[in-house]
């Protein structure tokens, strides 16, 4: 993890989810070096750096980019070639070097085009390495950044003929840095494979939700009796039209393709149903739920399928934070103590002298960023680590005026969703 060590200066340009889950992802991971969050929006960038996803913000780019060593562009993928283009236009590329690298879900259309700006640019000190981080939510935003997002998550990088080796290898630090696993494939590859396992299924859910929503009769909606079914098959739909609209235009002759597979697939599947064929029906259906399990198995539990939630409750110093602990590391699920994040929100209250009740802390609360790591042994309230001072007695003193207050339990759960999530 040397190379990252050394940076002075690491951009990101765009702190929402990703953006603000790398930036949080740096600091827990002990980057010594300053984070600076680059964008256009001064409201969203300040909300980055109040969650601790940056040490300092700014809208004029070129004091972004000052004596910067590696800009990671965390935007829709449509825009990363302009503001490519915006980096060779405003730095002296003659006189330092500065790698590039975004984390878009296409990869084929984008190097291609990234690669020839800086071929006609003549920049030959910036390089740029394609990647694409395995992660992400159906939340948007700053506020849904986690600074474990990618811990053991796939990061596919997509070098080609024209890769810098040493920029390459900058870039997979950075990412095993945060605790990803970089895989290298070829751009074209890359939109296959992600085409299928990725952009596919966003389009089928999508059409799925639309087409159900469209059902109705005089007695009742579709929708009024749709279930966990519908909410499991669905949720993916949730995410952002205008990135999605971006990524499907970007790799539209996969998609085409495995357009043309589906209907194939469902034309042959539609003639069962109508010559009751009943023994090939179930062929098809076994086949799927083989699939399913497989994969299920291989990502685990946490990853995949229904959500568990298990409350353990008792009065104080009954043990019940010991036995949810343990009750997690058994089952394989994520440990949340309500205690230690109500003790996190009192380490807030004392460290900007606010009263319990007072509205200043409450905003505070909604603003703050609240995570645990090592299965729930460490809590980590704007990126630091408050496990020893959430113990201290002025903290006890405090704690149980901070719990009563029902806007902070409200935030407090806010926060559980967004962790669980």
């Amino acid at each position: 993890m040397e190379q990252i060590q050394q940076l002075r200066r690491i951009t990101i340009w765009g702190v929402g989810l990703i953006g603000g889950s790398l930036g949080l992802a740096l600091k827990k991971n002990g980057f010594q070096g300053q984070r600076v969050g680059l964008g256009r929006n001064v409201s969203r960038l300040g909300n980055a750096l109040e969650h601790g996803a940056v040490d300092v913000i700014t809208t004029k780019l070129a004091e972004g980019l000052r004596d910067t060593d590696l800009v990671v562009l965390c935007t829709p993928v449509a825009l990363v070639p302009t503001l490519v283009r915006h980096i060779t236009e405003s730095v002296d590329t003659q006189r330092r070097r500065i790698v590039l690298t975004d984390v878009g879900s296409t990869k084929s259309v984008l190097v291609e085009t990234v690669e020839t700006q800086l071929q006609e640019q003549r920049a030959d000190a910036l390089s740029f390495v394609g990647g694409h981080p395995m992660a992400g939510s159906h939340e948007t935003g700053v506020g849904a950044a986690k600074a474990t997002l990618f811990e053991n998550a796939t990061c596919i990088l997509t070098p080609t003929e024209n890769t810098d080796a040493d920029a390459l290898a900058l870039i997979k630090n950075l990412w095993e840095f945060v605790g990803a696993v970089p895989h290298l494939l070829s751009p074209e590859t890359h939109d296959l494979l992600i085409g299928a396992a990725s952009h596919l299924p966003h389009l089928v859910a999508s059409i799925l939700a639309n087409t159900v929503a469209n059902v109705e009769t005089e007695e009742g909606k579709a929708l009024d009796f749709t279930a966990t079914g519908f909410r499991d098959s669905t949720r993916i739909a949730a995410g952002s039209p205008d990135l999605w609209t971006g990524i499907f235009t970007q790799n539209r002759d996969v998609l085409v393709s495995l357009i043309d597979d589906i209907t194939e697939n469902l034309t042959a599947f539609k003639i069962l149903l109508q010559t009751d064929n009943l023994a090939e029906i179930e062929r098809v259906l076994l086949a799927a739920q083989v699939t399913v399990k497989q994969r299920r198995e291989k990502l685990g539990s946490k990853k995949v399928g229904y959500q568990i939630t298990i409350a353990i409750d008792g009065p104080a110093g009954s043990g019940k934070s010991t036995v949810a602990r343990r009750v997690a590391e058994k089952l394989g699920l994520l440990y949340l103590d309500s205690g230690a994040m109500y003790r996190a929100v009192t380490v807030l209250a004392i460290q900007d002298g606010l009263r319990a009740d007072s509205p200043e802390l409450i905003e505070r609360v909604k603003a703050c960023h609240i995570e645990f790591s090592d299965n729930g042994r460490t809590i980590l309230l704007n990126t630091e680590d408050v496990s020893v001072q959430i113990r201290t007695l002025a903290v006890d003193r405090l704690v149980a005026d901070i719990a009563k207050i029902p806007e902070i339990r409200h935030e407090i759960v806010k926060h559980q969703q967004r962790i669980g999530a």
